[in-house]
């Protein structure tokens, strides 16, 4: 037998959620994602960070930096997950020139309180240097307890 993907609705119904590690789909009980907020490799680093902003709401930052040479595009995906099925995704992308880019602080209301997981997905977040390189993100975590 070999793993042919992922019904998403029946991951949700039993506390398990789709995530994308290093490109590849995989399926994990909620909560037990460990949070490494910032990943560095040979073409800089990306990071995200998230944390409550008060009752039912969080809040999160993500981006790049240290890169070798200036970016002149790039493509970014951002997915939080949570309680009782919450998967939201974000994206952002388009023409740059630098060796860092954040999104600034993004806010979100939820309608549950609990743990919340944000991953910056590897599979679709990269960036495009001045020379033609092409750097994907490493796919950093972060989790907080929204109250």
């Amino acid at each position: 037998m070999i793993v042919r993907g992922f019904d998403q609705a029946v991951a949700r119904q039993h506390g398990y959620h789709i995530v994308m590690i290093n490109g590849v789909a995989a399926s994990v009980k909620d909560g037990s994602v460990k949070p490494v907020n910032r990943l560095t490799g040979d073409c800089g680093a990306s990071w995200i960070y998230l944390d409550a902003a008060g009752h039912l709401e969080y809040y999160y930052a993500t981006g790049f930096d240290s890169l070798p040479l200036p970016a002149v595009f790039f493509g970014w995906s951002v997915n939080v997950y949570g309680p009782g099925g919450y998967n939201r995704a974000w994206t952002f992308g388009g023409g740059i020139f630098s060796t860092a880019w954040s999104s600034g602080n993004i806010y979100a209301r939820v309608n549950l309180t609990g743990l919340y997981t944000a991953i910056v997905d590897s599979s679709s977040s990269w960036v495009i240097l001045i020379d033609g390189t092409i750097c994907g993100s490493l796919g950093p975590v972060s989790q907080v307890e929204v109250p």
